[in-house]
C-alpha cells in the first residue's frame, strides 16, 4: 500500500542536528506488491457527528471496540492502527474498496501484538483528532486498518450489532458516549466492489506474500541509501550506500563518502538520487553528483522512500545524553519519473586546446595500492572527479611539462584523511620522484611536493595554480590522484574539477607567504614561485599584510628577478602583469619612473633596458604609462598621461591613497628574434576599466637585451621618491 516507482530521480531537502549517537537517513527499499491473498486485505471506517454529541468542547476522546477476535501469536504478532479520514462524504451503503477514502498516513495509534479475548473492550485515544474535526466541520472519520501485513484476522462489533451494549462507541470528556453515524468494511480482490455496510462485524486484516524476497535486496532488489551519516562523523559528513543479493553472507555493497554537508547543523542540504534500472545510480548533493554505479545489477523492482532518525548504529556512534532534543528536519521530498537529461560521461581522459582536463572511465590503480573500497565518481560530463576512500589512480595523459608549465586544479574536502594529492606523472611508481602536489591530510608525505598542503577540511571549494615546471620537467604519460588513508576508509574523500594544463601564467600574491618568509624577499629556485632581489639590498621587503613594500629610503633603481626563464619559441606573445597601489605624499610635478616591468632581464645582472613603466608625469597630479628601451629603434618612450582623479586620487578632497592597479605588459615576438611589438596598459583592478593604453609599434633591440629561450621577467623600482609618494605596495605578480 506504500508509494513506489521503479526508477527516476527522487530528493529530499533536510538539516539534522550534530550529536555523536543520532543516525539519519533517507533510503529506498525494494517494493515487489507481493499481497498474498488479496481477499484477505481488510479495513474498517467509523464516522461520527461530533457538533450533534451536546459538548462545546473535549478534552478527551477514547473509541471504544468490543472484540469478537484477535489473532495473535509471538512469529506474527497482530497489528492495529488507527487512522485520520479527510474525506467524510462516505457513507455507510456506498463504501468499497474501490471508492474508500484516503487515510492519513500518519496513524493517530498503534497496537502492536496485544491479545484481545472475545468480549474483551480495545480502547483507542483519538482526542487530537475529534478536537480538530469538532472545530472544522464536526464530524469525525477514522480507518482501522493493518499496513504491516500480519495476516493476523481481528475483528469487532459494528453499529449493527444485535446486542447494543456491544456496538463501538466514541466517549467524549469521560462521560459522553457517542454512536457511530456510519460504519463499514471494505475488502480487496474480488469484493473490492462490494459494500458490507450492513454487516454485524468490522474486519482489520492483512496478507503477506508467500515469496521469500518480498522485502529483500535479492533477486533484483536493492536498499539504495541516498543519505546516511553518523553523528560521530561530525556535522560536514555524510555517505551514500547499495546493498544488494540480501543481507547475509551473499550480501554485497557499494559506499561513497564521506561526501561534503557543509554544516547541517545550520543549512539545509538536498540529497538525489538518479535511478535507471538495470543500468545505474547517481547520488547527487545540491545537485552535485557525488557517487555513481554503473552495472546491470542496480535495482530492477519498485522501489519506496524511507525518511529515518535511528540511534546508534555502529563506527562508535555511542548514543549519550547529546542527543536530547535534536531532530532530523525535512523541508520536502519529490520524486520524478522518467529519464534525466545528464552529461555523459566519457570514455576516454582528453586535455583540450585551451589545456582544460576531461576525466573519462579508462582510469587505472596506480602505484599498486589496494583499491578493494575505493570508488571513483565521474561528474559534470567528465570536468570534475570525486575519489572515495582508500584508493589510488591514474588517468591517462600525455604532456610535455616545460618550464613554463602551469596546473590549475580546485579542490574539495569534507575528510581528507592521511593524503589527497594530485599530479602529472611518467610511470607507476611514486617513490622514484617527487611528481605529486600534497594538499591535506594528517600524514608528513616527505615523497611529495608539500608548498601548497594548505587546504582546510570542509572549509569548501579552494583552486590552486601550480607553477608545476619550476618543479619538475619531462614527458609524462598520466594525471594521477592520491587518496590514502590506511587507518579508515570513512574518512578519506575528494572532489577535483576544473583541471586544466596549459603553458600560461604563473601568479604570486605577495600577502600570502607563498613560501617566502615574513619581511624578506628572498628566492627559492626549484621549490616554489622563484625570485631574487639581484640589486638593492632590503629595498623590497613582504609584509603579508599589505604585499610587497618598497622601502621608504629608496632613491636608486632595484631590481627583482623572477627566476623561470621564457622561452618565446615556443609561445610568441608573453604577458606579465604587476597588481599594486600605492599613497600619494603631495601633487609634485616632474618625477621619473616609479616601476617596470621588463621581458629582458639577465637574471644576475638585472639589465633592464626593454620596459614598460609606470610613473609620475610632468604636470601637477599626473601619471604616465610609458615604453622605453635604451638601444634599438625606436630608442625613446612611447607615453600616455593618466590623471590622478582616473587613479582614484582626490588631493583636493585629502584622498591621497590610489585605487587598486594593475599594469600588463604584453610583448610578442615578430619574424626574427630582434623584431619585437608590444601593448601597455593600466587597469583599475575594482572596476576593470582601462586608464591608459601604449602600442608599441614594431621595434628591433640590441642583442644584449634578448635571447629567444632565456629571457626574465622583472619588477624594477627605480626610484620611489619619498617626497611624492609615502607608500608603494606591489600585492601580486602573474608571469609567463
Amino acid at each position: 500500500m506504500r508509494f513506489k516507482q521503479t526508477g527516476g530521480y527522487m530528493e529530499a531537502r533536510m538539516r539534522w542536528d550534530h550529536a555523536t549517537g543520532l543516525w539519519p537517513a533517507f533510503w529506498v527499499m525494494p517494493e515487489r506488491d507481493g499481497y498474498g491473498t488479496k481477499e484477505w486485505f481488510s479495513r474498517a471506517f467509523l464516522k461520527f457527528n461530533l457538533a450533534g454529541s451536546g459538548v462545546s468542547s473535549i478534552t478527551s476522546a477514547k473509541l471504544r471496540l468490543k472484540t469478537i477476535v484477535v489473532g495473535n501469536s509471538t512469529s506474527s504478532p497482530n497489528n492495529l492502527q488507527t487512522f485520520a479520514v479527510d474525506n467524510d462524504s462516505w457513507t455507510e451503503t456506498g463504501i468499497n474498496w474501490n471508492n474508500q477514502p484516503p487515510l492519513n498516513p500518519l496513524h493517530l495509534d498503534h497496537k502492536w501484538g496485544f491479545n484481545s479475548a472475545a468480549g474483551d473492550i480495545v480502547e483507542i485515544d483519538v482526542t487530537a483528532w475529534a478536537q480538530s474535526q469538532l472545530a472544522g466541520d464536526g464530524v469525525m472519520s477514522v480507518a482501522l486498518a493493518d499496513e504491516f501485513r500480519r495476516a493476523r484476522g481481528m475483528r469487532f462489533h459494528s453499529r449493527n450489532a444485535t446486542n447494543a451494549a456491544d456496538r463501538p462507541v466514541l466517549v467524549l470528556n469521560g462521560s459522553v458516549n457517542v454512536a457511530p453515524a456510519a460504519d463499514a468494511s471494505v475488502k480487496w480482490g474480488t469484493y473490492s466492489a462490494t459494500n458490507y455496510g450492513n454487516h454485524a462485524e468490522l474486519e482489520v486484516r492483512t496478507d503477506y506474500a508467500q515469496s521469500p524476497n518480498n522485502t529483500s535486496t535479492a533477486d533484483g532488489g536493492m536498499e539504495l541509501d541516498i543519505m546516511e551519516t553518523l553523528g560521530v562523523w561530525g556535522k560536514n559528513v555524510s555517505s551514500h550506500a547499495i546493498h544488494w543479493d540480501g543481507y547475509g553472507t551473499n550480501q554485497k555493497s557499494r559506499g561513497w563518502g564521506p561526501v561534503p554537508a557543509l554544516n547541517t547543523d545550520t543549512t539545509y542540504r538536498t540529497y538525489g538520487c538518479y535511478w535507471v534500472p538495470g543500468e545505474l545510480v547517481e547520488f547527487y548533493v545540491d545537485g552535485v553528483k557525488t557517487g555513481s554505479y554503473t552495472d546491470s545489477r542496480v535495482m530492477t523492482t519498485p522501489g519506496y522512500l524511507i525518511l529515518s532518525l535511528q540511534l546508534g548504529g555502529w563506527d562508535g556512534n555511542t548514543v549519550t545524553s547529546a542527543i536530547h532534543n535534536k531532530s532530523l528536519d525535512v523541508d520536502y521530498v519529490r520524486v520524478w519519473s522518467g529519464a534525466k537529461t545528464t552529461p555523459a560521461v566519457p570514455s576516454a581522459t582528453t586535455r583540450s586546446a585551451d589545456g582544460v582536463v576531461q576525466f573519462g572511465t579508462d582510469y587505472s590503480v596506480y602505484s599498486g595500492q589496494s583499491n578493494a573500497t575505493g570508488q571513483v565518481t565521474i561528474a559534470d560530463g567528465g570536468t570534475a572527479v570525486t575519489i572515495h576512500k582508500d584508493s589510488w589512480w591514474k588517468f591517462p595523459l600525455n604532456y610535455t611539462v616545460t618550464p613554463d608549465t602551469v596546473l590549475e586544479v580546485t579542490v574539495e574536502s569534507a575528510a581528507p584523511g592521511e593524503i589527497i594529492a594530485l599530479g602529472l606523472e611518467n610511470n607507476d611508481s611514486h617513490t622514484d620522484a617527487k611528481r605529486l602536489f600534497h594538499f591535506a591530510g594528517s600524514q608528513v608525505w616527505t615523497g611529495a611536493w608539500t608548498n601548497y598542503k594548505d587546504y582546510v577540511s570542509a572549509s569548501g571549494p579552494k583552486t590552486y595554480v601550480i607553477p608545476v615546471g619550476t618543479f619538475y620537467t619531462g614527458a609524462m604519460t598520466h594525471l594521477a590522484i592520491a587518496n590514502d588513508n590506511d587507518g579508515g576508509n570513512k574518512a578519506v574523500a575528494a572532489r577535483y574539477s576544473n583541471v586544466r594544463i596549459h603553458e600560461g601564467l604563473q601568479s604570486v600574491n605577495f600577502t600570502s607567504s607563498e613560501g617566502y618568509a615574513n619581511g624578506t624577499l628572498h628566492g627559492q629556485p626549484g621549490a616554489s614561485p622563484a625570485w631574487q632581489l639581484v640589486s638593492g639590498s632590503n629595498s623590497f621587503t613582504i609584509d603579508l599584510t599589505k604585499g610587497l613594500v618598497v622601502n621608504a629610503s629608496q632613491t636608486t633603481a632595484q631590481n627583482a628577478v623572477w627566476q623561470t626563464p621564457v622561452d618565446h619559441t615556443a609561445v610568441a606573445a608573453r604577458t606579465a602583469v604587476l597588481d599594486f597601489d600605492f599613497t600619494q605624499s603631495a601633487a609634485t610635478s616632474g618625477t621619473p619612473t616609479i616601476v617596470s616591468l621588463s621581458h629582458f632581464s639577465n637574471a644576475t645582472s638585472g639589465s633592464n633596458n626593454v620596459k614598460a613603466y609606470f610613473g609620475r608625469a610632468s604636470g601637477t597630479d599626473l601619471y604616465r604609462v610609458g615604453f622605453y628601451q635604451a638601444s634599438g629603434s625606436p630608442a625613446t618612450s612611447v607615453v600616455t598621461n593618466v590623471t590622478g582623479a582616473a587613479l582614484g586620487l582626490n588631493s583636493g578632497g585629502g584622498d591621497n591613497i590610489s585605487a587598486p592597479l594593475q599594469l600588463r605588459y604584453t610583448l610578442t615576438r615578430g619574424s626574427s628574434a630582434s623584431a619585437w611589438s608590444a601593448l601597455i596598459e593600466l587597469k583599475n583592478r575594482s572596476t576593470g576599466a582601462t586608464l591608459g593604453t601604449v602600442t608599441v609599434p614594431s621595434f628591433t633591440s640590441s642583442t644584449t637585451f634578448y635571447n629567444d629561450a632565456s629571457l626574465y621577467p622583472l619588477i624594477n623600482s627605480e626610484a620611489r621618491h619619498s617626497a611624492a609618494l609615502s607608500e608603494f605596495v606591489i600585492t601580486g605578480f602573474t608571469a609567463p
